[in-house]
């Protein structure tokens, strides 16, 4: 009897954002059944509506095999970033080591978050996985137990923000780039509700000490920070050389180390 293949799909919500949580999942099926996912309309979670998200997600749970969920708290994300030699990235793949070793399938499919070079070089270097995987960008459109993965944590972050959201007000998407609303919330709540909000963050910390990172317009003694593996929210913002000084105990741009 030819035992069946496990394949596991793993993939994140909410990675960017300065408010909540960064949610992934890990979900496992019998290889033969992953065309029954496309038969209910899996795909990645960015191109459905949220309506769409929620009627697909419960077909996904008859579907699927066994499902993991880690909830990653904006208190853990800082840790991590003010670490030396760690950062976000660390974060989920030691985050993912544990989903694949509570599942134990026999192949994975990972959406890699960021730079595809960067991370499966990280990854092998943290890792002691004997599960043959595959780590590529957009994994979530080409394998759909990974668009699987990436719903069931989209929606879980979606429900977790409306419950936030009744606590704390309506602070909009929690991404400051283009969220007016996000942006309002940020200027006049962080010191409020500081449990919600990844400090280690620059656009927290710009609201928080009254150091304006600024975009696009570089000044003529600016410096860019450096993209060491920052959130894209925040990887374009911009300080002063005199800003840059004030803050001489930044270790990696993204972070200080008391907030």
């Amino acid at each position: 009897m030819i035992r069946p293949t496990t394949v596991c799909g793993i993939d994140e919500a909410g990675v960017g954002p300065v408010i909540g949580p960064l949610v992934i999942c890990g979900a496992a099926i019998d290889e033969s059944k992953q065309a029954r996912l496309i038969d209910v309309g899996v795909k990645d979670s960015k191109e459905l509506t949220p309506y769409e998200r929620d009627a697909i997600y419960s077909q996904i749970l008859t579907i699927i095999d066994h499902h993991v969920i880690k909830v990653i708290e904006p208190i853990e994300i800082d840790a991590a970033m003010r670490k030396p030699d760690s950062s976000i990235t660390h974060l989920e793949i030691f985050a993912f080591i544990d989903i694949i070793d509570e599942i134990s399938p026999d192949y994975v499919y990972i959406d890699a978050p960021g730079s595809e070079k960067h991370f499966n070089a990280l990854f092998s270097s943290i890792h002691n996985l004997t599960v043959p995987y595959v780590a590529e960008n957009k994994a979530d459109e080409n394998y759909p137990i990974t668009a699987a993965a990436s719903i069931i944590a989209k929606v879980t972050r979606d429900r977790l923000i409306a419950e936030m959201k009744t606590k704390y007000g309506d602070f909009g998407s929690g991404y400051t780039g283009h969220d007016l609303k996000t942006n309002a919330f940020l200027k006049h709540h962080h010191a409020d509700y500081p449990e919600i909000f990844r400090r280690s963050f620059a656009n927290y910390i710009a609201a928080s000490t009254g150091v304006h990172p600024r975009e696009h317009n570089i000044p003529a003694d600016g410096v860019r920070l450096k993209k060491h593996n920052m959130p894209t929210d925040i990887s374009s913002h911009l300080l002063t050389l005199k800003e840059w000084k004030k803050y001489q105990n930044v270790e990696k741009v993204a972070e200080v180390r008391e907030i």
